[in-house]
Parts: C-alpha cells; structure tokens; sequence
C-alpha cells in the first residue's frame, strides 16, 4: 500500500512539473463532457445552443483579431524603423535636438525679457528716486547758506522727506523678493492704524488735518511690517493731496477696513493706471514730489498679503480706499 501510494504522489508531482500537459488534458476532458451533454438535448435548444456559441466565438474572434492587427501594426513601424540608414536617422536626431533647443531658446529669451524688463523698472525708479531725494538736500543746503542758525523744524521737515525717499528705495528693493520676509501672525488692526497715524503725526500738525478712527478691536492675521507699510503709504497720500483743516477717517465697514479723506480727488481717466509703475498723473504733475511708485508697491503687497484694494475718487471731494481681507485671515 505505501508503495502504490508513493506511486500516486509522484505521478502527481509530474502531472504539475508538466502544467501544461495537465492543462491539455483537461480541455480534452471538458470538450468531451460538453458533447456528451450536447447529444443528450433536443435538437431545438441544441439549435440555439450552437447559434448563441457561434455568436460568443465571434465576439472572441474579433476581439483577438484587434489585437493581432495592432501587433502587426507595431511590429511594420518597428521594422520601418530599423530599415532607416544612418543619414535617416542622423536627420531625425538632428530634428529633435534642434527642437529641444529651439524650445529652450524660446524659454531663455522669455526669462532674459523679464529681467530686462525688472532692470529697467528699477533703473527708472533710481533715476526718480535720486531727483526726489535731491529735494530735501537742496532745501537743507540753502538753509544753511541763508541763516547761521537753522531752524528745527525746517531742518526736520526735510529730514523727514529724505528719510522717506530712503525708505521707499529700501523697501522697492525688498520687493523683489520679499515673500521670503513675510511672517503672518495675529494682530490688531486698530492698534496698526494707530502706530501709522502716529508716525504720520508731524505731517498732519504742519497741515492742520484731523484723523479720525471709527475702528474697534478688530483681529486679523497679517504680516504687521508690510500691512504697517500698505496703510502708512495710502496715509500718506492722502495728507499729502489734502488742503489743510481737512479730516482724513478709518473706519471698519462690511470686513473692510476704509480710508476716507476730503482731499483734491483723482482724475477719473487717471484711475484706471494709478497701480502702474511710475505713473504719477495729473496730480503728480502739479503738486510734483511724485515718483509714481507708492501705489504700484501699495499693489503688490496687497496681492501677497491676500488683500483686495479698491480706490474710488470724486474729484476736489476726496478719495476712498477699501481695503477687504479674506474671510479665513479675520478672527473673531
């Protein structure tokens, strides 16, 4: 008995070392009990029997069929491929490199064209910046050439306007990239306000204008350095384009921080560029000490700060700036 079942095993084992042989076998096997069980139906449903599995191997026919074609297909292009001499195919080498390296051409050309474009931005604003700053300068010096003893707050007053004209030319280089210096963090937008009016203050004085703050408590997430340097400017201007004993108001309206003045106003057809860089308006041209960049950088560091800006003017009645913050930058 053991020997016959060692027999058994080891039949079994080559019936698996040859799969094949076993998988034959059973096909035979099948094939023969499927015509068995043919012969045993009527010839009514063994009609329909052979008409459905006529239509089931046509199906597969067609199937493999596809796939026989695509192979065929394959296999032409790859002996196409194989029959090219080496001139042929030195050409298509040469057609793919030449167009590998138009493509970078045209890449390079479009970065070389933004730094062209960026240098001659900044080249402009120095040559602005150097006439601006010669202001202050030329007064101090004239000043001093006219009294022995100068006075305090001549001699601030244009400390002040060079400190500034230094300050903007710092801050126009920090653009160029300064989403590396952006810190958000939680913080309040009255008290902001606040440190800006004060820094603005001796202006104000000299000018007889009134600020009013109709803001409270209101918390945010911001970067406080360049939020402080969007509202410093807009402050700014509107002192500066305002006649004296005027009143100049913030105010929290609809998630939106508003700057109101009732200053000289803005042209209507000078709305539409006052963001563009160096552009100064009729404004700029009559009042002058304009460099046409305040509002550009403004921009900017509203589109990084996620800050929609808005400026509206009537003219000889004032401007207002709106200054809205996303909804997930505001705290409750």
């Amino acid at each position: 008995m053991p020997k016959k079942m060692n027999k058994f095993k080891l039949y079994c084992q080559a019936l698996l070392d040859q799969g094949y042989v076993l998988l034959i076998y059973l096909v035979i096997m099948a094939f023969l009990l499927i015509l068995w069980h043919l012969y045993t139906l009527p010839k009514v449903v063994l009609g329909d029997v052979l008409r459905f599995s006529s239509l089931f191997i046509l199906i597969i026919w067609l199937y493999f069929a596809t796939k026989i074609y695509r192979r065929i297909l394959w296999l032409q292009k790859l002996r196409n491929l194989q029959e090219l001499d080496d001139q042929d195919f030195k050409g298509l080498l040469d057609q793919a490199y030449y167009q590998a390296m138009r493509h970078y051409q045209l890449d390079y050309l479009e970065l070389m064209q933004k730094v062209s474009q960026k240098e001659t931005a900044r080249s402009d604003y120095l040559r602005l910046w150097s006439h601006e700053i010669k202001t202050p300068l030329t007064a101090l010096n004239l000043l001093a050439q006219a009294n022995e003893q100068l006075d305090a707050t001549s001699v601030q007053q244009q400390l002040r306007q060079a400190n500034y004209q230094l300050e903007m030319l710092l801050t126009n280089e920090r653009l160029a990239d300064f989403n590396h210096d952006l810190a958000f963090n939680k913080l309040d937008l009255g008290e902001l306000v606040k440190q800006q009016i004060h820094k603005c203050a001796p202006l104000c004085i000299q000018k007889d204008i009134r600020i009013k703050v109709e803001l409270v408590s209101v918390k945010v997430i911001s970067d406080a350095k360049w939020l402080g340097f969007v509202i410093e400017q807009l402050l700014l201007n509107a002192i500066k384009y305002s006649p004296s004993h005027r009143q100049i108001t913030f105010k929290w309206q609809d998630e939106t921080l508003i700057l109101q003045d009732q200053g000289i106003g803005i042209v209507a057809s000078d709305l539409p560029r006052i963001f563009e860089a160096g552009f100064t308006g009729q404004n700029g041209r009559i009042y002058g000490s304009a460099t046409g960049m305040g509002l550009f950088m403004v921009k900017k560091v509203c589109q990084a700060l996620e800050i929609k800006l808005e400026i509206t003017s009537v003219l000889k009645q004032g401007t207002c700036v709106a200054l809205s913050l996303k909804k997930d930058l505001l705290l409750k």
